[in-house]
């Protein structure tokens, strides 16, 4: 009976979203993370993809995004020891990046015109991670590196806020279709648990909340053979509180 009424449901929901239209974009984003989080991490940057269905009014969008930012890394040559006790000199990499997996739900209050403003929220996951990678220096073009690690990743759920304008860029290039090629401009807040990260590039904080530990990395001098201990950064504890500025194109394609 249950499975006879969920068919039923997609069958009468199939050509309801047979009508909602296919939107697509990808922004640059600058993060400014804030409180706690603000204290450990000056700022990110990176790129996000979206993609989402608009109903036939045009007003609401209901979709997915995917962003990837960097917020900091750290370079150096260090003696490094392989697995079999031999030594180099390498290039060492650490860096550090945060991934969103998002479902979104879009409202536009006047969905036609030049100027398309919107409200959004959001909902999904954030990973945190780090990632140290070891190249050849004579290997100048990094193609493949000769080992990899990941020094700590971490996640948490988290939750978004936000709104901003889409302007119709046939606009100003009279050659464009109108309403299919369109800049992006947004801001969105967002929220969630607590998370641990690392940051090579984050200061040594005051020792007065204990979420604070130093993580180094072992290498090895190739002369005196004493293993030595490089600092690769910090690793903190904070709940995501950031404020996210995308700028973007938005396509459409034709109905």
């Amino acid at each position: 009976m249950k499975t006879g009424l969920v068919l039923a449901a997609l069958l009468m929901a199939t050509p309801a979203f047979s009508q909602w239209k296919w939107q697509w974009g990808m922004n640059y984003v600058y993060s400014n993370p804030n409180g706690t989080m603000g204290a450990y991490i000056d700022q990110a940057h990176g790129f996000s993809f979206d993609g989402g269905m608009r109903s036939p009014d045009k007003r609401w969008l209901l979709g997915a995004e995917f962003g990837y930012s960097i917020y900091g890394g750290d370079d150096s040559r260090q003696q490094y020891q392989f697995s079999d006790d031999s030594t180099a000199e390498m290039d060492v990499q650490v860096t550090n990046a945060f991934s969103n997996l998002l479902a979104v739900a879009r409202f536009y209050p006047r969905p036609e015109g030049v100027l398309q403003p919107y409200v959004q929220s959001k909902i999904g996951y954030s990973w945190f991670r780090t990632d140290l990678t070891i190249y050849d220096p004579n290997d100048w073009d990094n193609c493949a590196p000769v080992e990899a690690d990941i020094l700590k990743r971490d996640g948490t759920p988290i939750v978004s806020v936000g709104g901003g304008v889409q302007w119709d860029l046939s606009s100003v290039f009279s050659r464009l279709t109108p309403g299919r090629y369109y800049v992006d401009f947004g801001v969105n807040l967002i929220n969630g648990g607590r998370v641990d990260f690392m940051n090579a590039d984050g200061p040594e904080p005051i020792m007065t909340t204990g979420h604070r530990t130093d993580v180094q990395a072992d290498f090895v001098n190739t002369q005196t053979r004493v293993v030595h201990q490089h600092h690769v950064g910090y690793l903190y504890n904070s709940l995501v509180s950031t404020m996210d500025f995308r700028l973007g194109v938005t396509f459409r394609p034709r109905s």
